[in-house]
């Protein structure tokens, strides 16, 4: 397998914490350490657009399509919402006892995960808090809906990985394998695997049964945490992202290493610092990463 670098995209001032795809895929946001919101033209990587900047780290964002807003969660609790037909931050913006860092919508409600182990129900409609659930006993790093039924996967610093029913809003079941914070997830478009990287640098497999999930492999993936992870559109690909700077491609279907890039490595073009953040794009089939050092660099798949 070979791996272009494509590009490498400079500008922001802090590490890059989120990515998120526009609605034309041809574009994409990046939120930062220092609070600033980038909108991306891929085939223009030089004509970057600063859509928005909020006085906070920036960890979570999610595109609410249907009403042209981005949903922006940050350090210090603060959701924001920006206008992106007029570029600018929608006032007042909602304050959460505790740190963003994950967000995802259902339907008409956005998830909201917070460091106090929480996640906040809101309605798109009114922007009003519908529902609080305490989901584990420490921070909720990501949540990823089934491709398929109501069901939240939920990524936790408790070290456990919780479903949750989103129809009754209760937690029906926790996989229990990671000896550290689970830090993100994946489903395949099938739903019957779950993909889960954790602080502990292990890559975790979870295979469907009946309304459950089993533990089927786990891989020790990397030197320390995989910070994030995604799956190629044609779901033949996972790549992982890692504290340890590299970013490692594998085969779903056999679970097989293809591919490392790292900055040990000659002409590798790898990032200098902790990977932390992940996008593949269907634009080209695409992998976008964010990272520590400040870059968001775009790679391309030749096998």
């Amino acid at each position: 397998m070979n791996i272009h670098n494509i590009t490498t995209l400079t500008g922001h001032k802090g590490g890059i914490y989120a990515l998120e795809q526009a609605a034309n895929n041809q574009y994409f946001y990046s939120a930062d350490g220092a609070g600033w919101v980038v909108k991306w033209d891929i085939t223009k990587p030089d004509k970057a657009h600063l859509i928005a900047k909020v006085p906070s780290n920036i960890f979570a964002l999610c595109l609410i399509k249907d009403q042209h807003l981005l949903a922006v969660g940050s350090l210090q609790g603060i959701l924001y919402f920006i206008d992106l037909k007029k570029n600018e931050v929608l006032t007042p913006p909602l304050q959460f006892p505790k740190t963003i860092y994950a967000l995802h919508q259902w339907k008409n409600y956005l998830l909201i995960g917070t460091g106090d182990g929480k996640i906040a129900v809101l309605n798109l409609q009114n922007r009003t808090i519908k529902k609080t659930l305490t989901i584990a006993t420490n921070s909720i790093r990501q949540i990823k809906i089934h491709p398929h039924e109501n069901i939240a996967a939920i990524a936790s610093s408790d070290n456990n990985v919780y479903l949750l029913d989103l129809e009754k809003m209760k937690v029906h079941s926790s996989l229990v394998y990671h000896k550290n914070s689970v830090f993100c997830l994946q489903f395949l478009k099938n739903g019957q695997k779950l993909f889960a990287g954790s602080r502990d640098a292990h890559l975790s497999i979870w295979e469907k049964n009946n309304t459950d999930y089993l533990l089927q492999h786990t891989i020790p993936a990397h030197l320390f945490t995989i910070n994030d992870l995604s799956i190629s559109p044609n779901q033949k690909w996972l790549v992982t992202a890692s504290r340890d700077k590299s970013l490692k491609i594998w085969e779903v279907k056999s679970l097989k290493l293809l591919k490392v890039i790292d900055p040990l490595k000659p002409n590798s073009n790898a990032h200098k610092h902790s990977v932390n953040t992940l996008l593949w794009t269907s634009f080209n089939d695409y992998i976008i990463s964010g990272s520590d050092d400040k870059t968001i660099k775009i790679w391309k798949i030749k096998d």
